[in-house]
């Protein structure tokens, strides 16, 4: 229900319950194989009831990871949970650096809890992976900014500053910036949040960056629909046109992936209409920044996995 809530497709939804007859290497060798499956998303308690089992699933995440990414949730991870898991499914209990060791050689895609596991399919479905970790962001305010850009850089992600070319194109474009409003990455657009043209030139010069390689629009629901009700009754559908046009450009012309945050603060039902409208146009939409940051990262540990594996099959 929620995959179709967030406009995520499947191809194949299995559950195995505890394995008697085909393994969890057997349907990662199919998954693998199949046309229609673009992405493998596993939650797994156990790796195996064997040592050949366990060896088996290794080797078939081995394959796959070389054909597709692969996500990665597995429960049991700490000693209460390996407990629950043994008694749920006759699991070998399997040390914690084993696994760490599994996911490094493997190259799968950790993740820790079903929001991570969602967001990153999501992000995988409607984007293209980034070409590398640095980030532009923008909202309205830059005290999130700041907190924002702290949660970004503990996670391994960067908030690059900005060349000087790009800086001066945002300051020709946005005129209240020598207010207290941020050029510089990430950007604070203050006032400017409200002047469509001036949103749009902004967010593109950040785009075009060569130091950027995706961008995060948080869009403050409250701010926007508080100007209906104050001033201009059609501000909400003109600013989401304007975002729209301006995402829509930035993925052809600049070919990099662009998320929203849309954080639940306020206008609950107008919110959720507006994130069903970026999805349906897949748009990925996020809660907060931290989680599409989050999304961000695990699809470049992806790339650069793969990209590491490349190197080493060249220099043999």
């Amino acid at each position: 229900m929620l995959g179709s809530k967030l406009n995520i497709g499947f191809s194949k939804v299995i559950s195995i319950g505890n394995a008697i007859d085909l393994k969890p290497a057997d349907y990662v060798e199919y998954l693998t194989d199949d046309p229609k499956t673009k992405i493998i998303a596993l939650y797994i308690e156990n790796l195996g009831r064997t040592p050949e089992e366990v060896k088996r699933f290794y080797e078939s995440l081995m394959r796959a990871v070389r054909k597709k990414p692969v996500i990665f949730w597995r429960g049991g991870i700490s000693k209460r949970g390996a407990v629950a898991a043994a008694s749920h499914t006759g699991a070998l209990m399997s040390d914690q650096t084993i696994i760490e060791a599994m996911i490094k050689q493997t190259g799968v895609i950790p993740v820790r809890s079903f929001e991570e596991f969602m967001d990153t399919l999501m992000a995988f479905q409607m984007m293209k992976v980034p070409k590398g970790r640095g980030i532009g962001l923008v909202s309205v305010s830059g005290g999130v900014s700041v907190t924002n850009s702290d949660l970004i850089a503990e996670m391994g992600m960067d908030i690059p500053a900005l060349g000087v070319g790009t800086v001066e194109k945002i300051k020709q474009v946005n005129l209240v910036q020598s207010v207290g409003v941020s050029p510089q990455n990430p950007i604070d657009l203050g006032s400017s949040y409200f002047a469509l043209a001036i949103n749009e030139q902004t967010i593109f010069a950040l785009a075009n960056d060569p130091c950027i390689f995706a961008v995060i629009i948080e869009i403050s629901t409250h701010f926007i629909y508080n100007v209906r009700v104050l001033a201009l009754e059609e501000f909400p559908q003109l600013f989401f046109e304007s975002m729209l046009k301006c995402i829509k450009e930035i993925r052809i012309k600049i070919k990099k992936p662009v998320m929203i945050a849309l954080p639940e603060i306020y206008y609950e039902e107008e919110t959720m209409n507006d994130r069903n409208v970026y999805l349906k146009r897949n748009i990925p939409v996020f809660p907060t920044v931290e989680r599409a940051a989050r999304a961000l990262r695990n699809m470049v540990i992806y790339r650069e996995f793969s990209e590491s594996r490349q190197k080493t099959s060249v220099s043999k």
